[in-house]
């Protein structure tokens, strides 16, 4: 656990690349087998619709921006709260971890069910509640960041 403090960007890098291989896989590997390949959240009557390869190159974008500003902090030396950093590293990448574990699962138990009957609210229940708490890790470490700051300019 002292390894993901000193270098979270380190986690963030290999994630994002990770990310990226898995959505350009997924293309290239199941789109023969399964008719569709996007991302779909039902909110209020109304369909957000994302392809799995566009959301994955945007979460990877995502990540290693996130580790940039880390090395950023990192190569300058700047002191960031500890457990902050712990909270934030784990959540932002826990909630990719369970995003495609949830959407392999969902897609292996949905593979074989009636196509008109479209009931995706478990889905939509694990993607708004994920993408809540990777809005929640964000905001741990631009609070982090500020608090950073005021410690920093006080001393």
């Amino acid at each position: 656990m002292k390894h993901i403090i000193k270098h979270p960007y380190g986690y963030f890098f290999s994630s994002a690349v990770i990310i990226f291989l898995i959505g350009t896989s997924y293309i290239t590997r199941y789109s023969f087998l399964y008719k569709y390949d996007e991302i779909i959240i039902n909110i209020y009557d109304t369909y957000y619709v994302i392809s799995h390869f566009e959301f994955s190159k945007i979460a990877a974008s995502v990540l290693l921006l996130i580790g940039f500003i880390y090395l950023y902090l990192y190569t300058w030396d700047f002191a960031l709260n500890k457990f902050m950093v712990k909270a934030h590293t784990i959540l932002s990448l826990g909630c990719f971890l369970i995003f495609y574990f949830g959407w392999f699962y969902f897609e292996i138990t949905n593979a074989n069910k009636f196509p008109l009957f479209d009931d995706q609210t478990k889905e939509n229940i694990l993607n708004i509640t994920l993408i809540g708490s990777f809005v929640f890790a964000q905001v741990i470490f631009i609070l982090n960041l500020i608090f950073s700051v005021i410690q920093k300019l006080k001393s």
